[in-house]
């Protein structure tokens, strides 16, 4: 075990604000001797988060510098080697909706204050083609995100298939990501351009709880089971759809668990106090709900 800590520098002079205990690399003997260490620093924006191995090590929170350059330094007495840097962005944390809890207990609301609501499903195609298709009644320019729990599937050959950058009206306008139980122990990760396959992976089915990430970045596309790449795949020619949709068939999907996410789409709920909003102009007051309705 070694001392961690995150030092502020300023005018050539050090101050430390935070400092924690982790694991690092003995060069003397031990479980981990021989081996390397993944140390990273994660700044998003004023939070400061120093981790060892993926283990969170010391945090802090310091606003001192915005913006800055960046830079690899090391002192002290022993030789220290990297083997590989790397500098990345870190992506916006999504923020996941709320809805107030009082609205789901309304019997006059429970339908619209859930997240199913935000749902639209495809009544217009009665030959079955895009039957079980249901699109996300947001608009998405630029990137998005879909995440949802790992599908339970009722037998070999179920799929469910997540549309992204489709126009709207069919999910094979824009690009598909599929997942399809292979065996009991395994399914068929596949990404598709307008239903022809740019690529395609079999994995072990993941267990217990875990959820799917698709991101659609213009023409990256990456799927993730919980936090680790599956599968990539680009296209030098974007697409330009805004639309999203999901489509299963025998398979379990709780539109409730799927979350669609995109940093030019805001879906605010008003589930909290409004402190991040600030009128810009106009008249602003309370309303009531239902002016029959006095409980409002």
């Amino acid at each position: 075990n070694g001392e961690a800590s995150l030092v502020r520098l300023v005018g050539g002079r050090a101050t430390v604000i935070g400092t924690g205990r982790g694991r690092t690399t003995s060069v003397r003997g031990g479980k981990r001797a021989g081996k390397t260490a993944k140390l990273a620093l994660k700044v998003a924006g004023p939070r400061l988060t120093g981790t060892v191995d993926g283990q969170v090590v010391c945090r802090a929170f310091d606003d001192q510098f915005p913006v800055g350059a960046l830079g690899l330094c090391a002192d002290g007495a022993g030789r220290l080697r990297c083997n590989s840097v790397r500098v990345s962005h870190l992506p916006a944390e999504p923020r996941r909706p709320a809805v107030t809890a009082q609205f789901t207990k309304e019997d006059t609301m429970v339908e619209w204050a859930q997240a199913r609501s935000d749902w639209r499903k495809d009544e217009g195609a009665a030959s079955g083609r895009e039957g079980g298709t249901h699109w996300f009644e947001g608009v998405l320019f630029g990137d998005c995100s879909v995440i949802l729990p790992m599908p339970q599937f009722s037998k070999d050959g179920a799929q469910v298939l997540i549309a992204l950058a489709a126009d709207g009206r069919s999910a094979e306008s824009g690009y598909q990501f599929g997942v399809r139980r292979e065996s009991d122990k395994q399914c068929r990760f596949a990404f598709l351009r307008q239903g022809r396959e740019l690529t395609a992976k079999v994995i072990e089915r993941p267990e217990g709880n875990a959820r799917i990430r698709v991101d659609c970045l213009s023409g990256a596309l990456g799927a993730f089971v919980d936090d680790e790449l599956v599968l990539a795949a680009s296209d030098v020619q974007p697409l330009g759809g805004h639309h999203v949709a999901v489509r299963w068939n025998d398979a379990q999907v709780d539109l409730n668990q799927v979350w669609v996410d995109s940093p030019n789409c805001l879906d605010e709920t008003f589930a909290h106090a409004p402190s991040e909003w600030r009128p810009e102009r106009g008249r602003w007051e309370v309303t009531e709900r239902w002016t029959c309705s006095p409980d409002w």
